[in-house]
């Protein structure tokens, strides 16, 4: 059974046309704008080149990097931030578990502080119950329990890193420290699935098994590195960024990110264009109140010239403090009762 994304058959239907199997090789620049590019039939080895209006750049910061050409950081030497920023990435990739039986462990994002290889999770039916996963396939999948890998180079469960496993060894021993995280106190909420998918972009060697490369790591904002992201709309007139590396109210490498530099080079294009239709929106990141009072603090050292300072401010330690007095209080009235 061959699965097609309607999303694709949607886009074609708006004029969009794919060309897999294609690499980009580089970027011709005439008088300060982008006049084509060359590109690489990797079916045939043959290269041709491609004009257009505008040109929209949705690659990852180590595969942008790449092409960047003199030419282009001269015309704006804010992409020069980008080669200094490609340095800055570490592995984040994932499994997804496809279970039989829905399985809402929390609706959100779950950390899970004690694995060794800094597991993430998100149960994804229980957002989608517009689209339920048993139409697909055999009918039996109820829910994915998506998986991220965040530390690679710390020894799991079984004495190995996550870059020294095999893609068996991996699945299993990422599905051995979600069940010591999730399965306490008598309690099983995980117990076997059906299906497994390890993202593709972690190949591994036909041989020995183990793990050789890493085709799509993901940009880590460091201390100072915003100086270093560009714009959307670059100072070549007809170029744009559409990826997480790019300055953005989200600031953060994320799909949301992402999403939102998407969204700013299709409304720097409607500006160029002179076009009358409505821009995409663009808002701000919400943050939690409670916090406020640290961003605060935050942006106070900073225009001091202070350096950041780490661990929990007095604020917090006294509502911690107040919090565990509050919870004992409550414990003596409960046994005062009995």
């Amino acid at each position: 059974e061959v699965w097609i994304d309607p999303w694709l058959d949607y886009l074609r239907s708006k004029g969009v046309e794919y060309n897999f199997g294609h690499e980009l090789e580089n970027f011709n620049i005439v008088d300060g704008e982008i006049s084509s590019l060359e590109i690489k039939n990797l079916f045939t080895d043959t290269s041709f080149y491609v004009k257009a209006d505008y040109y929209i750049c949705a690659i990852p910061v180590d595969r942008i990097a790449e092409k960047l050409n003199s030419e282009m950081i001269k015309s704006d030497n804010t992409l020069q931030g980008i080669m200094e920023l490609q340095n800055n990435v570490e592995w984040m990739n994932g499994i997804q578990f496809y279970l039989e039986k829905r399985t809402d462990i929390n609706r959100g994002h779950v950390i899970y502080v004690n694995t060794e290889w800094a597991l993430t999770s998100i149960s994804q039916q229980q957002f989608w119950n517009d689209h339920q996963l048993a139409t697909y396939g055999d009918g039996s999948i109820k829910d994915v329990l998506s998986i991220d890998i965040s530390d690679w180079k710390t020894p799991g469960l079984n004495g190995k890193t996550a870059k020294e496993c095999t893609k068996e060894e991996l699945v299993k021993e990422v599905w051995d420290q979600l069940k010591k995280s999730l399965n306490v106190n008598g309690k099983k909420i995980i117990e076997d699935y059906k299906y497994v998918y390890v993202d593709e972009d972690i190949i591994f060697h036909k041989n020995s098994g183990s793990v050789i490369c890493n085709q799509e790591p993901l940009l880590v904002n460091l201390v100072n590195s915003w100086s270093l992201r560009p714009e959307t709309c670059t100072e070549i007139k007809n170029f744009f960024l559409a990826s997480d590396y790019v300055k953005t109210n989200t600031d953060l490498a994320s799909m949301e990110g992402a999403n939102e530099a998407a969204r700013r080079a299709v409304n720097g294009i409607l500006e160029l264009d002179h076009c009358t239709e409505k821009k995409c929106e663009i808002w701000d990141l919400e943050e939690p109140f409670m916090l406020s009072l640290s961003r605060w603090y935050d942006r106070r050292r900073y225009s001091k010239g202070l350096s950041y300072k780490s661990g929990l401010p007095w604020y917090f330690r006294t509502l911690i403090s107040v919090k565990r007095r509050l919870k004992r209080k409550a414990k003596q009235k409960v046994h005062g009762d009995i």
